[in-house]
């Protein structure tokens, strides 16, 4: 019975967890916004480049600028032009601890949605996302 109460449990349990401020370090904070500001301003400016070395292989192979233009043109479409964007919060993934996933607000001139900046354990950006603003991280 108490093996069956725990995996109820495991399966229950959020996959995320929020961070305490505290806990987050400042210099990766201001890495997530200035790569959220650097990004969505170029795209603004109908720049679509291909990211460096501030992101992890895997993300720039998948984030080309054909599909950054594609991305940009259906948030354009849904939240307007993009104005700027400020931290909100970090969480971590419990099944990937090391990475620290940003939650930024930010203002476009027909919304203010997220802006999810993941960055891993060495710094590296491996997930963007601009997607409707939801209290809980999902």
């Amino acid at each position: 019975m108490a093996v069956a109460a725990a995996i109820a449990w495991w399966r229950r349990r959020p996959p995320f967890q929020r961070v305490p401020d505290g806990d987050v370090d400042d210099g990766a904070r201001a890495v997530a916004v200035a790569l959220a500001d650097r990004i969505l301003a170029a795209w603004r400016e109908g720049r679509f480049e291909s990211l460096g070395d501030e992101a992890a292989d895997r993300l720039r192979a998948s984030l080309d600028p054909d599909r950054q233009r594609r991305a940009f043109e259906g948030i354009q479409q849904v939240f307007g032009e993009y104005v700027s964007a400020s931290w909100t919060e970090a969480w971590t993934a419990l099944e990937e601890p090391g990475a620290r996933i940003h939650r930024l607000r930010a203002v476009f001139s027909a919304g203010d949605p997220e802006v999810r900046v993941v960055l891993d354990d060495g710094g590296k950006l491996t997930g963007f996302w601009v997607k409707h603003w939801r209290a809980d991280l999902s």
